[in-house]
């Protein structure tokens, strides 16, 4: 018999994304509420308790605001007399008899002999004196009883119906001491005890962790098995390119470029990462990469986040590769619509060579004629349905992601398992040299004779805010400060703006104007955090810096200091919080990519780390893969051995659960 829903169910499930009844057993609680009784005495006045106790008699229920009551329920608590003042908990009041027994959790007053009541259960409904109340993320109109209803019920018809059986076979269970699948999800939903959650969480982790490090290791090893014939590079024309470069590769670059070489000329596709500080210079390493396919009489394009960075992409490409033999074109979305036309028809009848744009190029009517390589840069911006989008208008295409924001090792591992992964630390031209300095404060007026004499001294300056207008008053906005400079100012200097709702156009005049002597000072939302490259610029403010996390506020100092000056970046907040300022210090005294990783990852508040947040592939029902990242480097030793035998019997509910893994995050592995 199929599991069937009540009309309120259905409700509930459909609010909630709930499609089937495994997602319901995986709707996990976000915390559990802790009520092991405690000791009332005067110690705990004031604080938040729970108590057994029984009902000696209940106060007549009065009505407010319309929908709301409120009653006291008088309580025998070890032969002391205590009131529990309970709000809205209209449904418990008939069943509050005399001599019932409940447990009780809030705030007490030891002069009141008082509680106000936060919870009330019926203890009845306990079986142990150590008790954990499962706590769900709710919509509108749901109550958290109503989903622990729901999951027992899911759990009672999967158990009988055998679709909790397990899945890791026994001797993984017994060489881990893991709980059976079936008892995992009883006790994450229903917890007897801490000790019992704890060892749900190992189960459901690993088991979570097994079939992704699976699911990455399948994919790879499919890929790898389509083989071709082995392909051709100029090496000679790549050599003598790269000494005609006014200064040399690094040696990480060298390294880099050869392994690039050789997944060129394999019978495989590569699929490679780069990762790499601001400055390393991995965008000459993709250009090396362009010009490698381009030998190959294959087409490349490389796709950037925003039509400044595609556009930046373009002339230093154009530039550098002026003597080589190969078209290089620009596609993106505010070109003239007779210039847009010949593009895409120079890529469908194989005259550009290499193509570079934004989102534009992977709309329905850009056809190439012999795609090899896509390039995707600042990938993390990118969906993963996107980065995809592109790679399938090509046949056996070679695939390079570029990132600034570098992570460690591991978990990029983690993240791109399936990927090969080189990473740059040295600077080409020397790490630029960038103080920075966090400032308890609102306004840039107690150094605005610091920032005239910068301006005087033809030195440009950034001031970022975090929002357009005054979307949250308490927060700074473009639109305001930049009125706040003009009218400071009174014409002496030009003030530039640029924000995101901004025309393509307009920021193209903008950022044009800004590397020529019109503009001054640019105030900006983080669009200017990447391809904005002004070599003038030596000053950075950033308005109420706790609202960016740290590597993002990394990537923004990036833009100074470009021109071998020493650069100044002011990290300006009102937050009292110790966290915050704990945050801000650390970014003070440290200009290193991967140490502010590190940071991020022991400190990270949500959406700090660009690279996993986004990544589309660390969308994890219970597993964290920073938290739990050795259960994962476990999970990933155990999955290498498993993956020749997959295929077996014993594996086969594992095998399964891969399948249709991969068949629902294709594009997240793909």
């Amino acid at each position: 018999m199929a599991f069937s829903l009540t009309p309120k169910r259905k409700i509930i499930t459909k609010t909630l994304g709930l499609n089937s009844l495994m997602d319901i057993l995986n709707y996990f609680p976000r915390r559990y509420n802790d009520y092991t009784t405690q000791v009332l005495d005067e110690s705990s006045d004031g604080e938040i308790t729970v108590i057994k106790a029984k009902v000696i008699d209940v106060s007549p229920m009065a009505r407010f605001q319309r929908t709301r009551v409120r009653y006291t329920v008088y309580l025998d608590y070890n032969d002391i007399e205590l009131k529990g003042v309970v709000f809205n908990r209209e449904y418990m009041y008939s069943k509050l008899k005399t001599g019932t027994e409940v447990i009780i959790s809030g705030k007490y007053n030891h002069l009141k002999k008082e509680i106000v009541v936060n919870d009330l259960i019926f203890s009845e409904k306990i079986k142990t004196d150590e008790y954990l109340k499962p706590i769900y993320g709710l919509a509108s109109g749901i109550a958290n009883r109503e989903i622990v209803s729901l999951v027992r019920s899911a759990y009672n018809y999967a158990s009988k119906a055998n679709l909790l059986d397990d899945i890791i076979p026994i001797y993984l269970r017994e060489k881990y001491r893991l709980i059976s699948r079936k008892d995992a999800y009883n006790y994450v939903h229903n917890p007897p005890n801490k000790e019992m959650l704890k060892q749900a969480y190992r189960y459901l982790k690993f088991e979570e962790l097994l079939i992704f490090a699976l699911a990455i290791i399948k994919t790879k090893y499919e890929r790898e098995s389509i083989a071709f014939d082995k392909r051709y590079v100029d090496k000679e024309l790549i050599k003598n390119f790269i000494s005609s470069l006014p200064y040399s590769l690094t040696k990480d670059q060298v390294e880099t470029v050869n392994d690039i070489i050789n997944d060129l000329t394999s019978s495989k596709t590569m699929h490679r990462l780069i990762q790499g500080d601001v400055g390393t210079g991995k965008t000459l390493v993709a250009i090396i990469t362009l010009i490698g396919a381009c030998t190959n009489n294959k087409q490349a394009a490389l796709m950037a986040p925003t039509d400044i960075l595609a556009r930046q992409h373009f002339y230093n490409i154009s530039s550098l590769t002026k003597n080589l033999p190969f078209k290089v074109a620009l596609l993106v979305s505010n070109m003239p619509t007779s210039e847009k036309r010949e593009v895409l028809e120079g890529i469908s009848n194989g005259e550009i060579d290499i193509v570079v744009g934004t989102h534009s190029l992977i709309q329905n009517q850009v056809n190439f004629a012999n795609l090899g390589l896509v390039i995707i840069d600042e990938q993390q911006r990118f969906g993963v349905n996107q980065r995809l989008l592109l790679k399938t208008k090509g046949k056996n295409t070679d695939l390079l992601l570029l990132s600034a924001t570098p992570i460690p090792r591991t978990l990029a591992l983690a993240l791109y398992g399936d990927m090969d992964i080189s990473t740059l630390y040295e600077f080409p031209l020397g790490k630029r040299k960038i103080k920075t300095k966090l400032i308890m404060g609102k306004s840039i007026y107690p150094f605005i004779d610091e920032v005239e004499s910068f301006i005087r001294n033809k030195r440009k300056i950034y001031i970022i805010c975090p929002q357009i207008d005054n979307e949250e008053n308490n927060l700074h906005s473009v639109i305001k400060v930049h009125q706040g400079l003009v009218d400071f100012f009174k014409g002496k200097y030009k003030i530039g703006l640029l924000h995101g709702k901004m025309s393509d156009e307009e920021k193209e005049q903008i950022v044009t104007s800004f590397k020529d002597e019109d503009v001054h000072v640019l105030v900006s939302t983080t669009v200017v955090e990447v391809g904005v490259d002004v070599r003038e610029a030596d000053m950075m403010i950033i308005y109420d810096a706790e609202r960016f996390g740290l590597s993002q506020l990394h990537q923004l100092r990036g833009r100074i200091g470009r021109g071998g000056r020493e650069g100044i970046c002011y990290l300006l907040t009102s937050s009292k919080d110790e966290n915050v300022i704990r945050r801000l210090t650390f970014l003070e005294n440290c200009d290193d990519g991967f140490e502010i990783s590190h940071f991020d990852l022991k400190n990270r508040g949500p959406g700090e780390l660009t690279g996993v947040k986004q990544s589309g592939i660390a969308n994890f029902k219970i597993a964290d893969i920073v938290d739990d990242m050795k259960i994962f480097e476990v999970a990933k030793v155990e999955a290498e051995r498993i993956y020749p035998s997959l295929e077996k019997w014993e594996y086969s509910k594992l095998n399964d659960k891969v399948n249709k893994y991969l068949a629902k995050n294709v594009e997240v592995i793909g």
